[in-house]
Order: structure tokens, then C-alpha cells, then sequence
């Protein structure tokens, strides 16, 4: 694609082709979301949703000091999650995510919460997860949510953020703060493809089951 030098975003010398492009799209959007949430050493960060944009968050997350409780639905994900600098993970196929949390907590739930599935029920379980003046940031789309706004967000003084794509200063300091601290977000790549196997690739990864995928021209 032909685009105007103005719009390029320049990368670290450490940073290669594969890893810029997972930065402009779902690298930098979890680390926007992460931004917004002041994400610190202090922080338990349960992250709903592993798949490229979830995953990412932990990794990046964990890298600033927070504990972070990953949960998702497939074991495989998980597995990345937890060698990507996971704390703790979540099934949440066998268990209630929300009262997994809370035993991981002491009871008390945990600082901040970040949904990236894009499903009510996540949305809403997100926000239970939090303690009192804890916070939450949306970044999976689509789909509905229906909260019970008095315990869910009025009694728990619940922030809530939204949080979509992020300029190309953002990508910037996304980019800098990995070469910086040496973050191998190349490991989170689990299959490189061909362009001419794309199909099979777009219905591999429709099985949310996997880690990043890469479609390659060579």
C-alpha cells in the first residue's frame, strides 16, 4: 500500500517488519487500553479475552510491574498467556471468572480490568471483577452490554473507559517502550503463512484458539 511519508511511524532499529506490524493494530491497541488504565507495579489486571489484542496486554502489562490474571476459554491460549508473563489464568469454561478472581484476590477483586472479547457477558463480568474504585477499560467490539448499574458500577465506584485504535504517536511510544525494555513480542507469533494459504489461515484463527498469525508474501 502507497500511503503519504507523513502518516509512516518510524521503528527502533531492534524492532523487525514482523513485530511493526503486529504494533499497528493489535500490540498498540492493547497498549493504549493499558495507558488509560495507569497500569503500574501496583496493579492486579485481569485481562478477559487472550487472543492477539489480550494477550499482547499481558505481556505488555506484565512488563510494567502488574500482576496480571489472564481468562479466556481455550486452554491453548492460556498456555501463551501464562508464557507471556501471566500471574495467574482463568478457564473460564470450567469456572465463574468472576469468583475465580475473587479467590485470587482474597475477596476483595482486582485494581483494573480489561475486556477484549467483545461479549456481554465478559463486558459485565470485567466490571465485576473490579474492587471498590477500581477501574475498566472496553476494547473488544461489537455486541451489547447490560449492567446492574447500582452493584455493578454505582456502589463498586467503578471508572470505565472505552478505548479503540491509537494514533501513530501512540504506536511511537508503544514501539519504543518494546525495544526498550526487550520485550520478545515475536513469541507471541505462532504461525506464519503464506498469501496464498490465506483461507485456510483466516479459518484457522476463526477457531479462537490461537496465538498472532502472520500472512507473509515470500
Amino acid at each position: 500500500m502507497v500511503v503519504h511519508e507523513s502518516t509512516l511511524v518510524p521503528m527502533p532499529d531492534t524492532i523487525d517488519y514482523e513485530v511493526g506490524s503486529m504494533i499497528a493494530c493489535g500490540t498498540s491497541t492493547a497498549w493504549l487500553a493499558l495507558e488509560k488504565l495507569q497500569i503500574s507495579s501496583r496493579d492486579i489486571l485481569a485481562i478477559f479475552g487472550q487472543g492477539p489484542v489480550g494477550v499482547a496486554g499481558t505481556m505488555l502489562a506484565a512488563e510494567m510491574g502488574a500482576r496480571v490474571i489472564a481468562v479466556d476459554l481455550s486452554d491453548q491460549r492460556l498456555k501463551l498467556a501464562k508464557e507471556a508473563g501471566a500471574w495467574e489464568t482463568v478457564n473460564a469454561s470450567n469456572v465463574d471468572s468472576v469468583e475465580a478472581i475473587r479467590e485470587l484476590t482474597h475477596g476483595e477483586g482486582v485494581h483494573a480490568s480489561m475486556e477484549a472479547v467483545g461479549g456481554g457477558p465478559t463486558r459485565k463480568q470485567a466490571a465485576q471483577a473490579c474492587r471498590v474504585f477500581g477501574r475498566t477499560v472496553l476494547v473488544g467490539e461489537r455486541g451489547d452490554a447490560t449492567y446492574d448499574a447500582t452493584p455493578d458500577i454505582i456502589h463498586r465506584h467503578l471508572t470505565m473507559y472505552g478505548s479503540w485504535t491509537v494514533s501513530k504517536f501512540g504506536m511511537e511510544d508503544c514501539a519504543n517502550f518494546i525495544a526498550e525494555h526487550n520485550i520478545p513480542m515475536a513469541s507471541l507469533i505462532e504461525r506464519r503463512v503464506n498469501i496464498e494459504d490465506t483461507v485456510e489461515a483466516y479459518e484457522y484463527f476463526d477457531k479462537q484458539t490461537s496465538g498472532k498469525m502472520i500472512i507473509t508474501f515470500d
